[in-house]
């Protein structure tokens, strides 16, 4: 299946469209090792420059951090987890959102153990040319090797509270549980 892509990685910030095979685009993600992209547009953070491309070839390790696209797996497989407010650094990225665990399980021990951690709703911000840029995403998957930073925060850090509620009552009626 074909779906948007929208990447960023240390130096630059990439879009356009690719292919995904699965469940989730969290695991296809973390099993590959580079992602063919289709009507590309890169953007330099250092000047703003802008370059549209055809196609092009992304290596999995230049990029910090990936906007979830396409299913988001098995509604039959979810289970209840619980929500911590959290305040990444990925590269050049100011990163806040809600790192969704089992209640009993460390976040911190999960995150040096996956390639790919997912952050739900999430909030960034980053400078292009100068210029402070703030974007909102339902799901932003982070590159377990570029984060520098992930430490526990608050609610009013991370100024998503009402997102979070949407996205776990969207996630109820999906299991079907009364919310």
């Amino acid at each position: 299946m074909q779906v948007e892509f929208k990447a960023y990685a240390d130096d630059y910030t990439v879009g356009g469209a690719t292919e995904f095979e699965g469940h989730r685009f969290a695991d296809f993600l973390g099993d590959a090792d580079a992602l063919a992209v289709q009507d590309v547009n890169v953007r330099a953070l250092e000047d703003g420059r802008q370059h549209e491309l055809p196609a092009a070839v992304i290596e999995i390790e230049e990029l910090c951090m990936v906007v979830a696209a396409g299913p988001r797996g098995n509604p039959e497989l979810r289970v209840r987890t619980r929500a911590y407010p959290m305040r990444a650094e990925v590269g050049p990225y100011a990163v806040a959102g809600y790192f969704h665990v089992l209640p009993t399980a460390d976040p911190f021990a999960i995150v040096r153990k996956r390639r790919v951690v997912a952050l739900r709703p999430v909030r960034i911000a980053f400078d292009v040319a100068g210029e402070r840029v703030e974007e909102t995403h339902d799901t932003l998957l982070l590159m377990g090797d570029k984060i520098e930073v992930f430490e526990l925060s608050s609610d009013e850090v991370v100024g998503l509270a009402r997102a979070l509620e949407i996205a776990l009552n969207l996630d109820r009626q999906a299991q079907g549980v009364a919310g």
